[in-house]
């Protein structure tokens, strides 16, 4: 709000964002990635694999996978509206938006989701490899949707990156926070799932 993002978000302006007029193909491509961040299709995803996690008799990952992403939800929300920072004021915003611009709110939940769900479906997964690798793909989930938002003219860069470090911090504790026994994470000598 005092301007001392102005540099970070001057670069991301110039550099994460197309020089001319995109080709129709791109715009379209980073509409559909910058969805995966929309209140549609993560909270469709997110309910999937919770009624799924239910039927397979896993319902405290079932509820803690939705409890970690309601509050991450309420959590941004309060920040977006008690910051109010405006979006970017470019006449060419490649999509719609609305409300306050910090911090994106598709780039939290993106990466909240995305990381929750990994988190999630780490004791059905048996080795580590493919454990880091739901982690991994989890975290480039959010930074594309991120990217996304820039692109597209409707956050700053410094909005998106606050979003992107606020849903990974919101995932990560809410992982450290859960009993072993609901969510045991690497090390912790309890496997589920089998």
């Amino acid at each position: 709000m005092a301007g001392h993002s102005g540099a970070v978000d001057g670069w991301g302006a110039h550099w994460l964002r197309p020089a001319s007029a995109p080709m129709p193909i791109a715009q379209e491509a980073m509409r559909d990635i910058t969805a995966l961040g929309g209140v549609t299709l993560r909270n469709l995803l997110l309910l999937c694999v919770a009624a799924a996690l239910m039927i397979a008799h896993h319902k405290q990952i079932a509820l803690w996978l939705v409890i970690v992403a309601l509050s991450g939800w309420l959590t941004e929300s309060v920040l977006k509206y008690g910051v109010a920072r405006a979006r970017p004021d470019m006449a060419d915003h490649l999509a719609y938006a609305g409300g306050p611009g910090f911090p994106s709110g598709h780039s939290f939940n993106a990466t909240l989701i995305a990381l929750a769900l990994s988190f999630a479906i780490r004791p059905f997964l048996r080795s580590a490899g493919l454990q880091y690798f739901a982690f991994a793909v989890a975290l480039m989930a959010g930074l594309l949707v991120a990217w996304s938002r820039v692109w597209l003219g409707v956050h700053y860069l410094s909005d998106v990156l606050a979003g992107w470090l606020g849903g990974t911090a919101w995932a990560l504790f809410g992982a450290l926070l859960a009993p072993r026994h609901v969510l045991p994470l690497p090390g912790a000598g309890n496997e589920t799932g089998a």
